[in-house]
């Protein structure tokens, strides 16, 4: 009987150590398949985040593009706007230059200085409530000090060379 036994012990110990081995593997297989479905949930919701962030991005862009659409409609309005005072501004002294040329024309020129020192006044209080004050420009300052000069100087040489010729 020993010998059954040995045999049966030793059958059952193959048997033992065959379904262990069975078992082993099973319980890897079992927890393989575990982390796959893990990794597989955790992938499908970083997936829909994923989808979620492009549709939001899809969005942004979207409203970005519009923005860019009114920004540029109210750059043009703005321009125009821009534009058209420019020719009211332009129309305006035009205007006031006509009425200061017709007050000038009615003072006699002896009185030349009260006239430009008008016109002056004239000038400053438009610029005034204009708002369009601009700094004198010292380089223009003496190219029109220095033609003036010049256009003085020539009628004064026409007024001596009329004496000249006049008989006396």
């Amino acid at each position: 009987m020993s010998l059954i036994r040995r045999i049966t012990t030793s059958i059952t110990s193959s048997v033992d150590r065959a379904v262990s081995k069975v078992e082993n593997h099973d319980a890897i297989i079992d927890a393989a398949l575990r982390e796959t479905r893990q990794a597989a949930a955790r992938s499908r919701v970083r997936l829909e985040r994923v989808r979620r962030d492009g549709d939001g991005l899809r969005n942004r862009h979207r409203e970005l593009q519009t923005a860019i659409g009114r920004w540029t409609e109210r750059a043009r309005s703005i321009g125009e706007v821009s534009q058209q005072r420019n020719v009211m501004r332009s129309r305006q002294s035009v205007a006031e230059a006509m009425r200061t040329i017709n007050n000038i024309e009615g003072v006699s020129y002896g009185d030349i200085e009260d006239t430009f020192d008008r016109w002056e006044i004239n000038l400053g209080e438009t610029e005034i409530l204009m708002g369009a004050s601009s700094p004198i420009d010292p380089l223009d300052s003496a190219f029109l000090a220095e033609e003036d000069a010049a256009e003085l100087r020539a009628e004064l040489h026409v007024l001596f060379h009329e004496n000249e010729e006049r008989p006396s």
